[in-house]
């Protein structure tokens, strides 16, 4: 029923958010360079800060959610997630770029590895390749949404657009 399906749903939500995050620096990475009067070297180490991160921070993140359960961290990771993009949203320089993007890879870590933990709990085993199917489509749609947020909201700046990656996050 709903009851099964539905923080599965709330998961895949949080996944896709995650995903369109994770791409959408590199439709700012010009503007930021720019705006910071950053290296070319130094707006890829922001870049790859957050990939880092969230591959270190996979197995960690895999054995704290099978000690923990998805119910108590998947919403805190969110919570941390979500004022991580925010903190991005409000950097002065590249220090605190690099640290945002550290932390959020670091807290988004967390998502897939619930997503899954979610679907592997609340599901039938027979829907499991499925729902994990649907949850892997989400980096691809994920990855699409990031191309279309800055070229629909291009008057936007990306401070702005950044606040409300970080108000979808919190919701």
């Amino acid at each position: 029923g709903i009851r099964s399906w539905w923080p599965w749903c709330v998961a895949v939500l949080l996944l896709l958010w995650q995903v369109d995050f994770q791409f959408a620096y590199s439709f700012f990475d010009d503007t930021i360079e720019r705006e910071f009067n950053l290296t070319s070297f130094e707006t890829a180490s922001i870049s790859l800060a957050y990939l880092l991160a969230y591959g270190l921070m996979q197995l960690p993140a895999g054995l704290m959610l099978d000690r923990f359960g998805a119910r108590r961290l998947l919403p805190i990771a969110a919570g941390l997630s979500a004022l991580s993009v925010f903190l991005f949203s409000q950097a002065d320089g590249f220090w605190m770029l690099l640290s945002a993007r550290i932390l959020a890879g670091t807290f988004m870590a967390f998502v897939f590895p619930g997503t899954g933990k979610i679907a592997r709990n609340r599901l039938p085993a027979r829907r499991f390749a499925l729902a994990m199917a649907l949850a892997d489509m989400c980096f691809g749609v994920g990855a699409i949404s990031a191309v279309f947020v800055p070229t629909l909201f291009s008057d936007i700046s990306w401070r702005m657009l950044m606040q409300g990656q970080a108000l979808l996050g919190l919701a």
